[in-house]
């Protein structure tokens, strides 16, 4: 049986809160509070679906290229993330209808293909994105470890070297997974070598590298060739924030915090993925607005907490379906043995 990994959970909740308290209008968001924290809220998801995905294909396909293509395997990734992003588009479209909005059915398609509105409304298509990506990734870093990481991340760069020719438009860009190919492999290689204790004076390089590069960029007036898209979490920024991930997993992979502060982090780490719908509704449509009253701190807390428990009932509700679903089926199946 698979051993839960409380951390991932814990991760991905703070990881939520962050991304909730990011989305706030403020003023200043390239202050180190910011730069080295509150930002490194995708890049850990990222992280972590690496490790997920290698988990799974581990779990589910036995390691093999061919199985992680399998119908039985992949379709059911695919409704997990289209299903509830289905039902926050549909709501998304009725308040842009009521708003005065109108679609042709093309209109309607290319929007649900964007990821409809919000911010980080691109995460859907680049999930469904990986889905398909991934085995070629978790193929490079199973066969070639290491080697396989560093040719994950030649491919992030011949990538960011055609936007740049190519001059793609920053709306076009954010909307394709392989910004993130770099994120993805050292999850992978994560989830394959965690127990392997990589040198320290190596994991300091890297965030030297990382935090240097951010430094440069937010604070020294360099302007990178590449990169020039969402420098924050670009491929470079993976240098900083990987060492910091692998150090919990090396030593605290196995941790849970006890009592309800452990058990409430980890139910809204599970819930992260209908947090973050929510969030994308919730600034689009400003229902901030109702808090506007407050201090700034105060609507920062308001937002989290709006979001967080639309969020979780969300997720709830679709667990309770996806459960009446299984059992209506499980009978039927039954009655029918029982009939034959």
């Amino acid at each position: 049986m698979k051993k839960h990994i409380y951390l991932i959970d814990y991760l991905k909740a703070i990881s939520i809160i962050m991304v909730i308290i990011t989305h706030y209008a403020w003023e200043d968001k390239i202050n180190g509070w910011f730069l080295f924290l509150i930002n490194m809220a995708v890049p850990v998801f990222m992280l972590i679906s690496g490790y997920n995905f290698s988990a799974s294909g581990m779990r589910k396909a036995e390691g093999k290229f061919k199985n992680m293509y399998h119908h039985e395997i992949l379709i059911p990734k695919v409704i997990r993330f289209t299903v509830p992003f289905a039902f926050v588009f549909a709501f998304e479209i009725i308040l842009k209808i009521a708003q005065g909005e109108k679609y042709s059915l093309l209109g309607l398609l290319l929007c649900f293909v964007k990821g409809g509105y919000g911010p980080g409304s691109y995460y859907y298509p680049i999930m469904i994105q990986l889905l398909f990506l991934f085995p070629v990734i978790y193929f490079l870093v199973a066969k070639l470890k290491g080697l396989g990481v560093f040719v994950a991340a030649q491919l992030n760069v011949i990538y960011e070297i055609m936007i740049h020719k190519m001059d793609v438009p920053v709306e076009d860009y954010r909307l394709l997974v392989f910004r993130y190919i770099f994120y993805i492999a050292l999850g992978c290689y994560l989830f394959f070598f965690v127990k392997k204790k990589i040198s320290v004076w190596i994991l300091l390089l890297m965030m030297t590298v990382g935090s240097g590069y951010l430094v440069a960029v937010y604070y020294a007036g360099y302007e990178p060739y590449l990169f020039t898209y969402w420098t924050r979490t670009c491929m470079i920024t993976a240098f900083y924030i990987f060492p910091i991930v692998y150090f919990l997993f090396h030593y605290y992979m196995e941790f849970k915090i006890p009592g309800k502060l452990g058990d409430i982090l980890s139910e809204i780490g599970k819930a992260s993925y209908h947090i973050f719908l929510v969030q994308m509704v919730y600034y689009h449509f400003e229902f901030g607005k109702m808090f506007e009253g407050l201090s700034v701190a105060l609507q920062v807390v308001c937002n989290v907490a709006f979001c967080l428990s639309v969020g979780y009932l969300f997720y709830f509700a679709e667990q309770k379906g996806k459960n009446q679903q299984f059992l209506m089926v499980r009978n039927f199946v039954k009655n029918k043995g029982n009939v034959s």
